[in-house]
């Protein structure tokens, strides 16, 4: 049991008892300002729609004024010294408690004792997260930053929870979009020399290369029919194994998966298992046969398609006219594969949401060949600039390895004006770690429904709702600590008032430790982390996470810049030392999981 479940069960065991109800935790709610208590309980389901039936035909609103009297009158839980509940009012349908706030300490400080305990009630059950998917011969521009950092964050989020998750990749290496670069640079670029410069640098390598390539691959067979045709029969010949063009297809393939490897370095991003469309082609079209053998599938105008229509999903193509495949012809050979190589309880994957429709039929199709598996795709809006929507085929991208280059040039001039005494190096890290965590957090802090306007300066700002603002409280309170190197804030041999059980039993006794309403709101958002780690898990949505921890790194400026931590009162002192420990505990926690580094000084 976590903290704020601890709470709520303690709460809620007084109130059941005293009114003779039954209230689940999961109908308890927060109100929206402290001003009206710390947990509200609605009184809707106990009354009908009528008046009620269950409470005498009262409205919800009498039924909240009889129970908060009720409440404030019984002795069956202390409202004074020492108890958890200080006192119940109603506020319209609503029972509003206000929480005691040394008991509220004594809890949360307890709990947090050392380093948050994530639960592993999942423990054992296997899931596996497809993100990333990047096309080889492509650019790998901020967009793809979304579906990479969304990715890793849900990684992590399922792996605090006890899940054995296997992160996967599945690389786009064939296509038309392979064909396109191969035929640009077979046809204008085959005497050129690819640039030797880093795949991570600004000007980029010869990944970045082939992506301009691609640009003009695209735009010119778009534009001309017969370098449309001649692009086609190089996907053809590609397919059929033709020599040559599958030894240009492999040096190049090469170049941007070095390319894309130097990037997830950079992210910090990793994955457990490589996949390429390449490897699950052959499969896929023996699949096409058998859909067609089992009557599943059929020809409709030379073309391979299953008829969805009676489910309302329209037609699933799964093999072109001219027999070549499609994404669909390779994911109904991968999603077999995945599951029969690692005997996944699930199987996840991260793509925009412009493919929502074709996970849709993808899904169906594979339980019409009776492959009923529990699959899920966790769809994200685009990211675009003030300008629009970005575009490989239109070349209007904006490459990740140059927004890195001129953020970290921009931070670099920032920290070192900041801090002149520092080395180079120390500069160049601090300035990549707060790049990272602006970039990072831009990309989560949207729920995934929403779009994403690309905006540097905006998440480079020091304040608000940004990384920076949560790796700069986490370096603040890393600056307290460091000047209180003596205190020992988890327990040891140091003075039992600085221990959190000698400083609790001094809260017994003493209520001014941390009873401010700043220090009670920040505890109460302490308490809350384990729950909003799991509901960031269950909605596929690490952004509920980044308003979390912004609300904990302002409700800690909030405590910090209306009480002195390192005051002259040695239990005071010892207490807020323990908050600061706990908060920066969490921060951390919280950090790790969105991929966001944490420093101890900016």
């Amino acid at each position: 049991m976590n903290t704020w479940q601890q709470i709520l069960s303690e709460v809620l065991k007084t109130v059941n008892k005293t009114l003779g109800v039954t209230i689940d935790p999961a109908q308890v709610a927060i109100p929206p300002d402290s001003k009206f208590g710390d947990i509200a309980i609605p009184c809707f389901s106990f009354a009908s729609a009528k008046g009620g039936s269950s409470s005498g035909g009262k409205a919800p609103g009498v039924i909240a004024k009889e129970w908060a009297e009720k409440l404030s009158a019984t002795t069956v839980f202390p409202l004074t010294k020492g108890g958890l509940i200080e006192s119940v009012h109603a506020s319209g349908p609503y029972v509003n408690i206000t929480l005691n706030a040394a008991a509220v300490a004594d809890i949360v400080l307890q709990k947090s004792a050392g380093k948050p305990s994530f639960a592993k009630a999942s423990a054992g059950k296997r899931v596996m997260i497809e993100y990333s998917q990047p096309n080889t011969h492509k650019e790998f521009h901020v967009g793809h930053l979304r579906n990479a950092t969304l990715g890793a964050a849900l990684v992590n989020l399922y792996r605090k929870s006890g899940y054995q998750v296997k992160a996967a990749n599945y690389i786009g290496d064939v296509g038309a979009h392979v064909a396109k670069c191969l035929w640009a640079l077979t046809k204008f670029h085959a005497k050129e020399k690819p640039p030797k410069g880093a795949e991570g640098s600004a000007k980029g390598g010869r990944g970045a290369w082939l992506g301009k390539l691609y640009v003009e691959g695209h735009v010119k067979t778009e534009a001309d029919e017969t370098a449309k045709e001649e692009s086609k029969e190089i996907l053809r010949k590609l397919e059929a194994g033709d020599k040559k063009l599958t030894a240009l297809w492999k040096k190049t393939r090469a170049w941007s998966l070095q390319q894309f490897k130097d990037i997830y370095k950079d992210l910090g991003v990793t994955f457990d298992v490589w996949y390429f469309e390449s490897a699950v082609e052959n499969p896929g079209k023996k699949i096409v046969k058998e859909l067609l053998k089992k009557k599943i599938a059929r020809i409709s105008e030379g073309a391979t398609i299953v008829d969805l229509e009676k489910d309302k999903l329209g037609v699933f193509l799964v093999l072109r006219t001219d027999g070549t495949s499609l994404y669909s012809t390779k994911d109904l050979a991968l999603a077999q594969e995945k599951f029969k190589k690692y005997k996944l309880d699930e199987s996840i994957y991260v793509v925009d949401n412009r493919q929502s429709q074709y996970f849709k039929q993808l899904f169906r199709t594979l339980e019409l060949m009776g492959f009923k598996k529990k699959m899920a795709h966790v769809a994200y809006e685009m990211v675009t600039t003030s300008g629009g929507a970005m575009s490989s085929r239109a070349g209007n991208v904006i490459r990740y390895e140059e927004v890195r280059a001129e953020v970290e040039a921009r931070l670099q001039k920032e920290t070192k004006t900041r801090h002149p005494d520092w080395s180079a190096k120390k500069v160049a890290g601090v300035a990549h770690s707060i790049m990272l965590g602006a970039l990072k957090f831009m990309m989560l802090q949207h729920d995934p429904s929403k779009v994403v306007v690309f905006n540097m300066d905006e998440a480079l700002a020091f304040d608000g709702y940004t990384g920076p603002y949560i790796q700069y409280s986490y370096a603040r309170i890393a600056s307290i600590l460091r000047k209180a190197p003596h205190l020992s804030l988890r327990g040891g041999h140091q003075a039992d008032e600085a221990t959190p059980s000698g400083l609790l039993r001094r809260a017994r006794n003493d209520e001014q430790l941390l009873t401010e309403p700043e220090a009670k709101r920040l505890l109460l958002m302490l308490a809350r982390f384990l729950d909003t780690v799991e509901e960031a898990r269950v909605t596929y949505n690490p952004a509920v996470l980044c308003r979390y921890l912004y609300e904990t790194a302002k409700s800690f400026t909030d405590f910090y810049s209306k009480h002195k931590v390192l005051c002259d009162d040695p239990h005071q002192r010892a207490a807020r030392l323990m908050l600061c420990q706990a908060t920066q505990d969490t921060l951390q926690a919280g950090m790790d999981i969105l991929g966001i580094p944490w420093l101890g000084e900016m």
